[in-house]
């Protein structure tokens, strides 16, 4: 499976966009769409995009920034693909892929939520996203995850939104 439209704009919308580097929630020094630097990109001032070498450290216009988003996305679609054996929806996938984008691969990959998940225990799961609050500024992003993997429209356009970005 790959993330849909709707998901990468609702994805987007709960990370924001920003053209120059700036620290996240834990200090760690970021970029365009939620892009953590590297050590090497932070050693080298560069960042490779489609091949090339891109210096970040004047900013990065809005076109590199949505390459740069679309190749980040590809790790966390294979992370996804890789460690889900149960049957999913597309509004589950993308929430997952939300969920995984921000807590990293690893988290993910030893969750309680992607065991309940792989059990098929779709409710069981669904009840793990309000676990990972940390840092509180995140309860709102959970908050529409959580109403995206279950299908809530509604509640995800309110926690997150579906606009384009």
């Amino acid at each position: 499976m790959k993330i849909s439209e709707q998901g990468i704009n609702l994805l987007i919308q709960r990370e924001g966009v920003r053209f120059g580097a700036y620290r996240d929630s834990k200090g760690l020094l970021t970029i365009g769409v939620g892009h953590l630097l590297t050590r090497t990109e932070l050693s080298s001032g560069a960042i490779k995009i489609d091949g090339m070498h891109i210096h970040w450290g004047h900013g990065l216009s809005s076109d590199l920034c949505s390459r740069l988003f679309r190749k980040d996305l590809t790790r966390f679609e294979k992370a996804i693909n890789k460690l889900v054996t149960a049957p999913m929806e597309q509004h589950q996938y993308d929430a997952l892929v939300s969920f995984c984008f921000n807590i990293g691969c690893g988290g993910f990959g030893r969750s309680t939520l992607l065991k309940k998940l792989n059990k098929e225990d779709y409710s069981g799961a669904e009840n793990e996203f309000p676990r990972w609050r940390k840092p509180r500024s995140i309860i709102s992003r959970r908050a529409g995850e959580h109403a995206q993997f279950q299908g809530s429209e509604f509640i995800a356009r309110r926690n997150g939104g579906f606009s384009n970005v």
